[in-house]
């Protein structure tokens, strides 16, 4: 009987469709955002992101490095073509920007040269948002 309830189980499981990210807008008001374009040492900065693991999901942050050919995340979830080709073309323009910040709000918060995830997580602890996750987190 528990094998039949095991197998049911991952069946429904497994049938479940796979959430598909057409778009930044779609993250709005239930994420942070952080935007990295890295060619050159990816795996330096996808060690920083899996280090700050902690820090990273108490701040509702999903962060999107874009490659060459690819996206690596920590959305779990299919990431379409659209979603890399719009945001490539919408925050990464210039030459000056390698990363940026996106708000719960869908606003560009941040945008710079080099990866500061300490700088990141204490400019996000500064808005007004945050301060009310904070707080909120404190009466718990």
């Amino acid at each position: 009987m528990v094998r039949i309830l095991f197998l049911v189980l991952l069946i429904i499981i497994t049938c479940q469709p796979i959430y598909a990210l057409e778009s930044i807008s779609e993250l709005n008001w239930n994420s942070r955002i952080i935007l990295i374009q890295e060619y050159e040492e990816p795996e330096k900065v996808l060690h920083a992101l899996k280090k700050y693991d902690p820090e990273i999901r108490d701040r509702d942050i999903y962060w999107f490095v874009f490659l060459e050919k690819r996206v690596e995340s920590n959305f779990n979830g299919e990431i379409k073509e659209k979603f890399y080709k719009e945001s490539l073309d919408k925050y990464f323009s210039d030459t000056e920007t390698n990363v940026v910040l996106i708000g719960k709000d869908g606003g560009v918060k941040k945008k710079g040269k080099d990866l500061d995830l300490e700088g990141i997580f204490d400019l996000i602890d500064t808005m007004p948002m945050r301060q009310m996750e904070m707080e909120k987190s404190r009466n718990y």
